[in-house]
């Protein structure tokens, strides 16, 4: 295992939105920590972001970390493949697979000719493989427990080179992106970890409520957790993906964008569908008083739930807030009484209660991998 190393590469996703195929690698080991990266490729980072950081925002950067099923390696996009960054979360609006799939707009970018509000880091990552050569029972958890983790300690190196020059961040994620955020800021040293990321914003999240209440410890980050109840990818496949490793019925399955975490100074889980009517009516009033938001909760005519929350306009709008309005924080919100987030399956007695229960390790042998059962 200590001769395993992984390849984090830097393209040019530059101003014309066009992907370049010319980038830059650097080689990792894999470990406990997040790696120290060359001073030849943080160099040829910082000449990246320095050439996208005009104006206002010469020292801010958003980083946006897309989900399951895709493989950066894969030199063209394919615009049939509803799970390729590149014609859709990442896309030039207008050019994605569907309409409304890019994330630019939350930035003000309209077509192919705008700046973005803030320079973007779009961080692509493997989230797909041969999963039954590393000897798993089903596709989903080769990524949950091996890719992810790598990608995160990549995701670490690349945080902490930028903060180490000065740079703000803030962090987007969708579904198992968000493993890859909230590990990410696991792997952070001491040093790093209080101050090197301002807001993260958590869409439909996948990662597993223990292991983000464990990863997020020590950080002044502010992080908005996006909570949908009636998102069925997180209840009948994210929960359910572990067994017998992590079981069902047992809170250590339970997933942030479905349940939630615990409520914190730093750390809120903002209910985009309120279980009960009285909790539905006051979550609309409260996204009114703040912007005029009529936020969307069910699905649309071409996805579900699980992407509702960055696809409908107005959710866009709404995460633009989080992101870019110094005066939007967790303690704001509640003061407003915005309506935090439980499953009412779960009980609302139940919502972040996750104390004491520890982080399960995963089977690492061939024989315990070929245990787990698909659902």
């Amino acid at each position: 295992m200590d001769r395993v190393k992984d390849t984090l590469t830097l393209s040019d996703y530059g101003k014309t939105l066009a992907w370049h195929n010319q980038a830059t690698s650097v080689q990792i080991p894999r470990g406990d920590r997040a790696p120290t990266l060359s001073t030849a490729y943080v160099d040829e980072l910082m000449a990246l972001v320095k050439a996208h950081t005009e104006g206002q925002h010469q020292n801010h950067i958003t980083i946006l970390v897309h989900g399951f099923l895709f493989d950066p390696s894969e030199q063209e996009p394919d615009p049939s493949d509803s799970d390729d960054p590149r014609t859709g979360v990442f896309a030039v609006p207008g050019k994605e697979r569907q309409p409304g799939e890019s994330w630019l707009p939350i930035f003000n970018v309209r077509d192919a000719t705008a700046a973005a509000d803030a320079p973007l880091l779009c961080f692509c990552w493997t989230s797909r493989g041969a999963w039954a050569r590393a000897s798993w029972s089903n596709p989903y958890l080769y990524p949950l427990f091996d890719l992810a983790p790598q990608a995160a300690r990549a995701l670490a190196g690349v945080i902490q080179a930028l903060h180490a020059n000065g740079i703000t961040i803030d962090i987007l994620a969708h579904s198992l992106g968000t493993r890859v955020a909230l590990k990410a800021m696991g792997y952070l040293d001491g040093k790093t970890k209080p101050s090197a990321v301002r807001r993260m914003v958590l869409l439909n999240g996948a990662e597993y409520s223990i292991d983000a209440r464990d990863a997020i410890e020590g950080a002044a980050t502010h992080v908005f957790n996006l909570v949908n109840s009636n998102d069925a990818v997180l209840s009948t496949f994210a929960e359910q993906a572990a067994v017998p490793f992590r079981a069902q019925t047992m809170r250590e399955s339970w997933v942030i964008g479905y349940r939630g975490v615990r409520p914190t100074e730093t750390w809120i889980d903002i209910a985009m569908v309120p279980t009960q009517t009285a909790q539905q009516k006051k979550q609309k009033a409260v996204f009114k008083a703040l912007g005029q938001f009529t936020i969307e909760s069910g699905p649309d005519s071409q996805r579900g739930p699980h992407w509702i929350n960055y696809r409908a306009p107005e959710n866009q709008r709404f995460i633009r807030m989080l992101l870019s309005d110094p005066g939007m924080t967790p303690s704001f919100l509640r003061s407003l009484g915005i309506v935090e987030g439980f499953n009412a399956s779960a009980g609302a007695a139940a919502y972040g209660d996750i104390a004491g229960i520890p982080v399960p390790q995963p089977p690492l042998t061939s024989a315990q991998r070929k245990q787990q059962t698909w659902p």
